[in-house]
């Protein structure tokens, strides 16, 4: 990204996934990041600001890590610790406040940590998820805006 208002885009392969970053950004008064990422590679996140600070000084940068599973055979795993706490949180809640309305399921399983992918995240495999993201800041902008 060379320009105050850009988009770059950078695809990786890797462990049965494809891992899309996407970097856009536009003109800001000071350097302003969100980031957005599966949870449990949040711990990328850090290094990834830090890395924006040594390269742009001020525009605001939106950051996206996308991942699509190449095969449809990922294996999941409910993690019903996390699930019964869950559940348990939101009981506390209803004893505690008037006509609360049903929880979906389906909300329950998009709650960070209650659904995972087997060996998906490992921690060797961060810097080649980072990859991508270095590729991004450094690819010209194709649709620069004058």
């Amino acid at each position: 990204m060379y320009s105050m208002t850009a988009f770059a885009r950078a695809t990786i392969d890797t462990q049965g996934h494809h891992l899309i970053w996407e970097l856009k950004s536009v003109n800001h008064r000071f350097l302003e990041t969100s980031f957005r990422m599966p949870e449990a590679l949040r711990i990328i996140e850090h290094p990834l600001r830090e890395r924006l600070r040594k390269r742009l000084s001020r525009g605001k940068v939106e950051c996206n890590l996308r991942i699509e599973a190449i095969e449809a055979t990922d294996a999941m795993a409910l993690n019903q610790e996390k699930l019964d706490a869950l559940i348990v949180a939101i009981e506390h809640v209803r004893q505690h406040t008037a006509n609360t309305a049903p929880v979906d399921p389906l909300d329950l399983l998009r709650w960070p940590g209650v659904m995972s992918h087997h060996n998906r995240y490992s921690r060797k495999s961060t810097s080649r998820r980072q990859r991508p993201f270095r590729q991004s800041l450094r690819r010209p902008n194709p649709r620069k805006s004058a």
